[in-house]
C-alpha cells in the first residue's frame, strides 16, 4: 500500500446530473486523506519484509502494523538466517522481534533491540544464570558473576543456535513459544461444536470448540462431547464398532459423508438403549450397518426403545443389509425402529435387504419422511404394537414403498396386538415384487393413500383379523391386482378406488369371504377372472362398472354366500355368461343398478336392478322379471 501524492482537486465543471451521481472533488480529496490516514498507521503489509505487528502489553490478538517504529534490525534481512517476521512485542524499553526460523524447523527465536532479559527471574544453577519460560529454560549466561545483571553475554537456550554476530541481541522473556502463538494465530474457535475429520482429525488432539483441531473418528468426538454440544463430521469414510448415540448431543453431516458398521450385538448406530435420551442428527450422512448376527433380535440402524426419547434424524440414506457370512434370510439386520418414545427421520432412501424389518413401530409418535422405502425379508413398513395403553401412531410418507423379497411377505403390514393402534401411509406408489401382499392388515386402524397399490403375485389389499380388530381407510387411483386386487376375510375395509385393474396372473378382482368391504369404484376389466366373488361376509359396492365381456367363461359378479348390496353399479357380461352367477340360491340387493345380461336361475333380486335388454321401443313399459330385475316389455 502506497501513498496517494496527488494535489487537492477543485471542480471546475457544473455536472447535470443529479446531487446523488455525482462525482467531485470534495469526494477525491475524502479518498486521498482517508488512504494516507490509513498508511499513516498501518505502514506496510503484514508478511512483507520488514513488515512488524506491535502489539502492546495486554492486548493479545490485538494487532497494529507499525512502520518506522520497533523496526527489525539488519540482520533480518541479511540472509545469514531465514527467517519471517512474526510480531514485535513492546513492554517498557524492551522491543523484541519474534521470528519463524525456517532453517531449524519451525523453532521460535526470541531477540531483543537493546536491553536484557528479565534478570529478576534468572536463577544460578551451579554453573550458569538461567531464565526459565513455562518450566524450560530459555536463557542462559556462563559468566560466573555475583549477580546476573553483571552477566555480559547471554544464548539462547535449548540447542538452537545463537543469532548471527551482527547484532548483540538477547531474548525476551515470554510465556509462549513462537509454536503456540502460531498455533492461537490459527485458532477457530466454535464453542459447542466438535469437528470430525477424516483426513486431518487426530483423536489425541481433536478438542471440543477447536475447528482446527478435529477428531478422527465419530466415537471419540461422542465420548468427548457432552449435552449440549454439536459434532460436526466432515466428507470421509467412517467406521463406528459401536452406537454413537449420546444424550444432548446433535451431530451433523455434510455432503459425501458415510459411516458403516458391522453390529453384531444388542444395539446399532443411533439406539437410545432404552435410555431417555433427545438429540438430533441432520445432515447428507450415508449410514450402513451390517448385521452378523444370527439370533433374531432385529436390531435395527436407529432405534427408540425408551417412552422418555425424542430422536430426530436426517440423512442421505440408511441401509441395513446381511453380511457375507450370515445367509440371507437369516440375519437380524432392520434400518428403523420406534419401539417406545418419539422418533423422526427423514431420508432420499430407507432399505434393508436382510430379514428384519425396514421401518417397524410399536408405539409412540414416528415420523417417516423418505423418497424411497424398499424393506427386505420382513416388508417395507410395519406396525406390531403390543396390547396396552398406545401413547403415539405411526405417520409414514414416501414416493415409492416397495419390497422385492423373494417370499410370502408385505411391502406394508398393520398386526398390532392392540386394535386401537394407528397407522398412516401415503405414497406414491406401493408395490410388492415377487410374492405378498403389498398391502395387508391383521390388526389396528390402518390409513392408506396412494396414487398406485400393486402386487405382481398375490394380493394389493388384503384385511384379516388375525391380531386383533383390522380397520382399514384406502384410497387409491389405481389398484393392480396379482392374484386379486382384494381380498378380506376379516376386518372392516373402506377402499375407495376409481380403476381396479386386472394383472396378468389374476384369477379374480375382489372376493370377500368374511369381514365386510365398503368398495366405492367406477371401473373394472376382468378377463382371467371373475370380476367380484362374495362367499361369506358383508359386500356393499357403490358405482362401479364390472365388465367381462371379453370372456365367454366368467362373470362379472359370483356370488356363494355372504351379504351383497349394489349401489348405481353396472354389470357387463359377454353374451353367454350371467351378470351374476350362484350355484345356489342367493339374494342381492340392489339399488338404481343396470345389467346387460340377465341373472342366473339361483338368484334373487331386492331393489332396483334394471335388465337393459334393449328399448324403450314404442309401446314398452317397465315389468318386474320373475328374479326381481325388471325390463323393458
Amino acid at each position: 500500500m502506497a501513498r496517494i501524492t496527488y494535489g487537492d482537486k477543485s471542480t471546475a465543471q457544473v455536472s447535470p446530473l443529479p446531487e446523488d451521481q455525482k462525482w467531485v472533488s470534495a469526494d477525491a480529496n475524502e479518498v486521498k486523506e482517508s488512504v494516507n490516514a490509513l498508511y499513516d498507521i498501518n505502514g506496510v503489509l503484514v508478511g512483507v519484509a520488514g513488515a512488524v505487528v506491535d502489539i502492546g502489553e495486554g492486548e493479545v490478538g490485538q494487532v497494529l502494523i507499525s512502520s518506522g517504529v520497533g523496526a527489525p534490525p539488519a540482520w533480518l534481512n541479511s540472509g545469514e538466517l531465514p527467517v519471517t517476521p512474526f510480531f514485535s512485542l513492546t513492554s517498557g524499553s524492551q522491543s523484541g522481534i519474534y521470528v519463524e526460523d525456517g532453517a531449524n524447523s519451525g523453532r521460535a527465536k526470541f531477540s531483543l533491540v537493546g536491553g536484557n532479559p528479565a534478570l529478576d527471574l534468572a536463577a544460578w544453577s551451579g554453573s550458569s544464570w538461567n531464565v526459565t519460560v513455562g518450566g524450560v529454560v530459555a536463557y542462559q549466561s556462563s559468566d560466573d558473576v555475583a549477580d546476573p545483571t553483571l552477566c555480559t553475554a547471554w544464548t539462547i537456550a535449548g540447542g538452537v543456535a545463537p543469532l548471527p554476530d551482527t547484532s548483540v541481541l538477547y531474548g525476551p522473556v515470554v510465556q509462549e513459544t513462537l509454536q503456540q502463538l502460531a498455533e492461537r494465530g490459527a485458532e477457530v474457535l466454535t464453542g459447542n461444536t466438535l469437528w470430525v475429520d477424516a483426513v486431518n482429525g487426530d483423536d489425541a488432539t481433536g478438542v471440543s470448540g477447536r475447528q482446527d483441531r478435529p477428531f478422527l473418528t465419530l466415537n471419540a468426538a461422542k465420548t468427548a462431547a457432552t449435552s449440549g454440544d454439536l459434532i460436526y463430521v466432515r466428507p470421509g469414510d467412517y467406521t463406528i464398532p459401536s452406537n454413537i448415540a449420546k444424550n444432548g448431543v446433535n451431530w451433523y453431516f455434510e455432503q459425501g459423508t458415510s459411516v458403516s458398521m458391522v453390529q453384531d450385538g444388542e444395539f446399532g448406530m443411533f439406539d437410545d438403549e432404552d435410555t431417555a435420551m433427545s438429540f438430533s442428527v441432520g445432515g447428507f450422512g450415508e449410514f450402513h450397518m451390517t448385521s452378523a448376527s444370527e439370533d433374531f433380535s432385529f436390531v435395527h440402524a436407529i432405534t427408540t426403545r425408551n417412552d422418555g426419547t425424542n430422536i430426530k434424524v436426517t440423512g442421505k440414506s440408511v441401509l441395513a443389509s446381511t453380511s457375507a457370512v450370515t445367509p440371507f434370510g437369516s440375519d437380524s439386520s432392520g434400518a428403523v425402529a420406534g419401539i417406545k418414545g418419539a422418533l423422526e427421520v427423514n431420508f432420499d432412501t430407507i432399505e434393508s435387504d436382510g430379514f428384519g424389518y425396514c421401518v417397524h413401530w410399536e408405539n409412540g409418535p414416528m415420523h417417516v419422511t423418505a423418497r424411497r422405502i424398499s424393506g427386505g425379508g420382513s416388508g417395507a413398513v410395519s406396525g406390531h404394537s403390543p396390547a396396552g395403553t398406545m401413547t403415539g401412531k405411526m405417520w409414514v410418507q414416501a414416493d415409492e414403498i416397495t419390497c422385492q423379497y423373494a417370499g410370502n411377505t408385505d411391502t406394508v403390514a398393520s398386526q398390532s396386538q392392540n386394535p386401537l393402534a394407528q397407522m398412516w401411509i401415503r405414497a406414491l406408489e406401493i408395490n410388492r415384487a415377487n410374492g405378498g401382499n403389498a398391502v395387508h392388515n391383521q390388526g389396528g386402524k390402518l390409513y392408506v393413500e396412494a396414487q398406485k397399490i400393486i402386487s405382481d403375485e398375490d394380493e394389493s389389499f388384503k384385511s384379516n383379523s388375525v391380531f386383533s380388530d383390522a380397520q382399514s381407510w384406502i384410497t387409491a387411483q389405481k389398484i393392480t391386482g396379482g392374484s386379486k386386487q382384494i381380498l378380506l376375510t376379516g376386518g372392516t375395509a373402506y377402499v375407495d378406488c376409481p380403476h381396479l385393474e386386472e394383472g396378468p396372473s389374476q384369477t379374480v378382482g375382489v372376493d370377500v369371504q368374511g369381514g365386510t368391504l365398503y368398495l366405492n369404484s367406477q371401473t373394472m376389466t376382468a378377463v382371467n377372472g371373475d370380476g367380484v366373488t362374495i362367499s361369506g361376509g358383508v359386500c356393499n359396492i357403490s358405482g362401479l362398472t364390472i365388465d367381462t365381456s371379453g370372456s365367454a367363461t366368467k362373470n362379472p359378479i359370483v356370488k356363494s354366500g355372504g351379504s351383497l348390496t349394489l349401489n348405481d353399479c353396472t354389470l357387463v357380461a359377454e353374451a353367454t355368461q350371467d351378470s351374476i352367477s350362484a350355484g345356489t340360491a342367493q339374494t342381492v340387493v340392489s339399488s338404481a343398478s343396470k345389467c346387460f345380461q340377465e341373472v342366473g336361475a339361483n338368484v334373487t333380486v331386492e331393489g332396483d336392478l334394471f335388465y337393459n335388454q334393449g328399448g324403450p321401443t314404442v309401446g314398452q313399459v317397465p315389468t318386474a322379471n320373475a328374479d326381481g330385475t325388471w325390463s323393458w316389455t
